[in-house]
């Protein structure tokens, strides 16, 4: 606050000529505008992984057209397998590849909506999990994704694959091993398959067709085949699954 001594010093001077009004209205401007950017950017950001990718709305309004894995010409891309883990009906005529990484916040937020889908459409509908870890950002995703496949080898993926997801704030080696013991694996096993990498090459592989597909991120979701993106509500993919289903 200025001292009356100073203000008399600075009457003669309209408010507007005052040093300290220029520099805090320069701030002012400084601030809003990042503030406006930042707003921007947030809901921008928001509103897209509420709602995913702009394709969903094309899929739900597409129920009078031929099935998504028929329209070859609409840039569908086969990346489905038969050695990755999966849920739901063995040659459903709706299948969705994930490309996931076990250390993405966007993936543990979407993977509850995809657990409750598949209880929904389990027989009529056939999940597959991929592996895409983003071992630049998340330097924990290409072990934890070693670990899923070591637990995939004994046929309790889906009880790992959820662990990690509600267990994401830690993945180091001692907890994906203290993970394993708490969804009843042979520890020994899962520990020299851990320790020796054994499907390095496995995770290496989605990896790669992943990025050949046109994954840049997680989670993306390839609904028979066409690529869709963002953590999608359930709802949305109610709509969706539901138009495919009634083709």
């Amino acid at each position: 606050m200025e001292s009356e001594q100073e203000y008399k010093g600075l009457e003669y001077k309209k408010w507007y000529r005052r040093p300290k009004v220029w520099i805090l209205g320069t701030i002012g401007v400084i601030v809003l505008f990042m503030g406006g950017s930042f707003t921007y950017g947030f809901f921008k950001a928001y509103f897209s992984a509420a709602t995913g990718d702009p394709l969903l709305a094309e899929f739900a309004t597409q129920s009078s057209d031929a099935g998504l894995s028929e329209r070859s010409g609409s840039g569908a891309v086969d990346v489905a397998t038969a050695d990755d883990p999966r849920l739901g009906k063995e040659g459903a005529e709706v299948i969705i590849v994930a490309f996931e990484d076990f250390e993405c916040p966007f993936c543990a937020r979407a993977f509850p909506i995809m657990r409750e889908l598949m209880t929904l459409y389990s027989d009529r509908v056939l999940f597959i999990y991929r592996d895409f870890p983003l071992t630049t950002v998340h330097p924990n995703a290409f072990n934890a994704a070693l670990a899923a496949e070591c637990a995939h080898e004994q046929g309790k993926f889906w009880e790992y694959h959820d662990k990690l997801f509600v267990s994401q704030h830690d993945l180091s080696g001692t907890t994906l091993r203290r993970y394993a013991a708490s969804v009843n694996l042979d520890t020994r096993q899962f520990n020299a398959c851990l320790s020796s990498q054994k499907y390095a090459s496995e995770v290496q592989a989605d990896f790669d067709a992943g990025r050949a597909a046109g994954v840049t991120g997680t989670p993306t979701w390839f609904i028979n085949g066409q690529k869709v993106s963002g953590v999608i509500p359930l709802e949305a993919w109610k709509t969706v699954l539901d138009a495919l289903l009634e083709q």
